[in-house]
């Protein structure tokens, strides 16, 4: 049986500044063991209360169901526009009742559907909104940068009940935004849009309905209490970024406004580990960075298939029993135990 271990990597942002000081000889090593389950491939991967397996897959526009022993028992969704079909679908989740939430994202739009798909509410949203989390207490929210506010509780009409958190100000971006050349109209509007941008997260929460944003283009981490106070703010190595976006403007110009500060990585996923408060984030690639409880990053986890040798690159993870966790890429559905 293959363990895969801690390795110390410059990936991530830390590719771009440099190599930072190892933290592998600090820290306890985190180990996983990973087994491919299904060969159904998908974006974002969630659970319902009886333990069934949804699988959703951006590029199909369908989620895939599967029972707690991985075999696939239906398909919800398709591509189109009409009740229960998907245009690129890029987020979701599962209330209380076992109802799903899906961020249909070309067609603008929430749908609230039962797990047969079964559409049970339909209503649109605007082009900000990518992620949405549903709390033990049965509310819902979403994150929604373009209104105003990083993130918004809402009914299953669509009514926005209360919105939460201040957009975040970057001050070592600002002159680099302000200073840009860019003339062509394309790229204007681009420009334009980089505080929408920069302020797109994903949106989780954890067993006591604290919620945490994880920004999708820099790395900054949030997390506010039930009442929507926030609790921190994270920047890792801010100063070090800051150094380094003077010493090379165009650099980082051209990377900010293409996706990624630095490296050209984001963040697909998140998830919080309900017995430690840890957070595992899934960037775009082949590892897991995990954060402390308190927003430190202590650990980078690499994915190989126990089996095979061969690596894996997660695009969504999500908790399934006990320390049984569950992940999903382009073409598998695998599972991996996480050793706290």
């Amino acid at each position: 049986m293959k363990h895969v271990v801690l390795w110390c990597s410059t990936l991530f942002f830390f590719q771009f500044i440099g190599p930072s000081e190892c933290l592998a000889q600090e820290q306890k090593q985190t180990i996983i063991e990973v087994k491919i389950v299904s060969n159904t491939g998908g974006h974002k991967v969630r659970v319902d209360t009886n333990r069934n397996i949804y699988v959703l897959n951006s590029r199909k526009h369908n989620i895939m169901v599967l029972t707690p022993a991985f075999k696939v028992i239906r398909r919800i969704g398709g591509f189109g526009q009409g009740p229960g079909e998907f245009n690129m679908p890029w987020d979701f989740d599962i209330d209380k009742l076992n109802r799903l939430w899906v961020v249909d994202y070309f067609n603008t739009r929430i749908q609230v559907l039962d797990t047969d798909g079964t559409s049970i509410a339909v209503f649109p949203v605007n082009r900000s909104v990518q992620s949405v989390t549903c709390l033990s207490s049965g509310e819902v929210l979403i994150n929604n940068a373009g209104e105003g506010r990083l993130y918004s509780k809402i009914d299953i009409q669509g009514n926005i009940l209360e919105s939460f958190g201040v957009k975040k100000e970057i001050p070592w971006l600002d002159p680099m935004i302000e200073k840009s050349d860019l003339k062509s109209g394309k790229k204007k509007v681009l420009y334009d849009s980089y505080p929408i941008l920069l302020n797109s997260s994903l949106i989780r929460s954890d067993d006591m309905d604290n919620i945490y944003l994880l920004y999708q283009y820099i790395p900054v981490l949030r997390k506010f209490n039930p009442k929507g106070e926030m609790i921190y703010d994270v920047t890792p190595e801010a100063q070090r970024i800051e150094q380094k976006i003077k010493e090379n403007q165009n650099i980082v110009r051209r990377n900010i406004l293409e996706g990624a500060l630095g490296s050209g990585v984001i963040f697909q996923d998140i998830a919080i580990s309900p017995k430690s408060g840890r957070i595992f984030a899934v960037p775009t690639v082949p590892v897991m960075i995990i954060f402390d409880n308190s927003g430190e990053k202590i650990d980078e986890i690499e994915f190989v298939e126990e089996e095979t040798g061969r690596p894996l690159w997660p695009l969504g993870i999500c908790r399934h029993i006990d320390h049984q966790w569950i992940g999903v890429n382009d073409s598998a559905t695998f599972v991996f135990r996480i050793l706290e």
